[in-house]
């Protein structure tokens, strides 16, 4: 699922599969991440994907500040293209991810969403507004908090997206 807990021991790529293991090792203890040796770390379709049969291209994402405050909205701009050769329906999505917190938190949650039709050729500059309070969790004294902070906003069709942005809340 995409909005996993962060398990600090995250897969960086090099990770050797069970295909890749010779048939006499003795040990196939390959360090210490989070990762399925028959499987690898990331699903065959990410959350989200499949939703549209065009081809989209995100681009130009900006956000209107680098810092907000508890009780400001983030408003974030990006521009999505229609390079298919027919008119289709895109669901844009936005994520969050709180580098630091006093618990454990998802390594991306879904925010919004916005459904946007565009002819072949066509490409519409796209705004989100997410209120910094919607970036609040219940804490381990079970009451709702905002940490202060760095976070990365997302922004593309599906949840393995890799336009974003960083941004702080003071």
């Amino acid at each position: 699922y995409y909005n996993h807990n962060n398990t600090g021991r995250p897969a960086n790529g090099t990770e050797i599969g069970l295909d890749g293991i010779p048939e006499d090792a003795g040990n196939t203890f390959l360090g210490c991440t989070s990762y399925y040796l028959d499987a690898g770390h990331k699903p065959m379709y990410p959350f989200g994907y499949g939703l549209s049969y065009g081809y989209f291209e995100y681009s130009d994402l900006k956000l209107s500040a680098g810092e907000y405050g508890k009780d400001q909205t983030i408003k974030a701009r990006i521009t999505v293209a229609n390079n298919g050769t027919m008119d289709a329906t895109e669901t844009v999505q936005l994520y969050v991810h709180d580098h630091v917190a006093s618990v454990t938190r998802p390594v991306k949650e879904l925010k919004q969403f916005r459904r946007v039709h565009l002819r072949k050729g066509e490409k519409q500059t796209i705004e989100f507004e997410l209120p910094v309070s919607e970036l609040s969790y219940i804490g381990a004294d079970l009451r709702p908090r905002i940490d202060s902070g760095d976070f990365t906003l997302f922004i593309g069709g599906n949840s393995e997206t890799t336009l974003s942005a960083i941004f702080s809340i003071k």
